[in-house]
């Protein structure tokens, strides 16, 4: 069972299963209570083959307009006991050898439909061919194949084949470490799985935060891999999951999730678990110059990646992340898990490196997208860029970053004032507000226009 809305991922056996089903238990999410079919997919099939068969013909030249597919199927982490939590500056660390990591192929939730069937395969050198039974066949693929040099199959109906949607799935034990914030400053929402009831804005938001959390994640692999001279592949990322501050505030928050490449564990993310707070603190204020974190901080990074590149979080493995990758919401992210008081900007302070340049590259964006689509009246409140637009200029177009949260202003700082000011001035001209944040305005600008602009 799978839920997209939370990360919970869990596995049941088939009398398991049936048990739960009789008491509804799998009506919604057990985790986060999702009913959404396209967000919670009910328990599905999961069969990991002993070995993989052809059709045993001589082979044919693959088609130009064959199906191509680049991503690589997901990596779970399944809990099945508990673990010590330690509390590392302001991060929640764990690490099990007990759990188990799934990677599932769902064929892009299309699943896989066959049943059992026999075949009979004959070749040049046994015109009587060999039969094959209990073979268990993609029903598409299940189809005789004429004979070609000496080669061809037929396949013929097993009386025990029953028709069955799977999803194909391996399975192995090794050690995973879980990451998370301990605590989170009430100006902050670090909440990457939105609700549909939530508005537009937040949803939005919701995906620079994700961005923050996989950087992260990257980072750390960059790291670990640089510190121990390996390659990043021997350390996997699991699918990111959700937590629940225990803080009193009810507040949804992720959990980084890391594990060996190797079954039963190869001893890569433990040294991670075990010089944490050195290497949280390196990575902040990294102290050789010439290191891949110093190669991050330097000016000359800085000053040509925006966002990823192939100097800092890109690879060739993690293509299917390259659009979500942002170093600068990942440094962020590893600061707010260094120091409970970091802001990442929401007191007005932004003489992080990450931070340094916000307002400009903010600022940037914000002209860039007036010019674009018409809006004539642009300004700056205490520093942070606005549009003005519409009838005698009533509404305001706010540019935020994505951490920010503008759903409860809590505390009284930089954020809270410039706020305070812009509801003022809308409640005065019967306008509306519309807030953008950079990591969405910096990569689709129309999406923004479209779906966050209030006109």
């Amino acid at each position: 069972m799978r839920c997209r809305a939370c990360g919970f991922f869990e596995t049941y056996s088939e009398e398991r299963k049936t048990e739960l089903e009789t008491q509804s238990v799998f009506d919604s999410c057990p985790n986060c209570g999702e009913t959404n079919p396209d967000k919670y997919q009910q328990p599905f099939k999961l069969k990991s083959p002993r070995a993989y068969r052809t059709n045993l013909s001589a082979g044919s030249d693959t088609k130009d307009d064959s199906e191509f597919l680049l991503s690589r199927p997901p990596i779970f982490a399944e809990k099945i006991g508990l673990a010590n939590i330690e509390i590392v500056s302001n991060a929640s660390i764990s690490i099990s050898n007990n759990d188990v990591t799934w990677r599932v192929n769902t064929n892009s939730d299309r699943f896989f439909t066959g049943k059992l069937y026999n075949t009979n395969n004959k070749f040049p050198f046994n015109s009587n061919g060999f039969w094959f039974n209990n073979q268990w066949l993609l029903n598409d693929f299940a189809t005789n194949v004429p004979v070609n040099n000496g080669y061809s199959m037929f396949v013929q109906q097993n009386q025990a084949g029953v028709e069955e949607q799977i999803a194909l799935a391996s399975n192995k034990n090794t050690e995973i470490l879980r990451i998370a914030p301990t605590t989170v400053p009430l100006e902050l929402d670090l909440n990457m799985f939105f609700s549909e009831t939530d508005l537009p804005h937040i949803k939005a938001q919701s995906n620079g935060v994700r961005s923050g959390y996989y950087s992260a994640a990257f980072l750390l692999q960059r790291i670990l891999a640089d510190k121990l001279d390996i390659d990043p592949t021997e350390i996997e990322i699991a699918d990111i999951s959700m937590k629940v501050l225990e803080d009193e505030t009810n507040r949804r928050i992720a959990e980084i999730i890391l594990t060996d490449e190797l079954p039963n564990g190869s001893g890569f993310v433990r040294f991670l678990y075990d010089n944490f707070a050195n290497i949280l603190s390196e990575s902040i204020n990294p102290s050789n110059p010439n290191s891949y974190l110093g190669k991050i901080h330097s000016q000359t990074h800085q000053e040509k990646c925006d966002n990823a590149c192939y100097d800092c979080l890109k690879v060739f493995r993690n293509m299917n992340y390259h659009s979500l990758l942002d170093w600068r919401l990942g440094l962020s992210m590893l600061r707010i898990m260094n120091d409970s008081n970091f802001v990442c900007g929401a007191d007005g302070s932004f003489k992080f490196i990450e931070l340094q340049n916000w307002l400009a590259f903010a600022t940037e964006l914000r002209n860039a997208f007036a010019q674009s689509f018409g809006f004539s009246h642009t300004a700056e409140i205490k520093g942070l860029p606005i549009i003005k637009f519409g009838k005698n200029q009533k509404h305001i177009i706010m540019i935020v970053h994505p951490f920010w949260d503008l759903r409860n202003i809590r505390e009284a700082n930089w954020l809270a004032e410039i706020k305070a000011e812009i509801d003022e001035y809308v409640v005065q001209s019967g306008g509306y507000i519309s807030i953008i944040d950079t990591f969405n305005l910096h990569r689709r600008p129309g999406w923004c226009y479209e779906k966050l602009v209030i006109r």
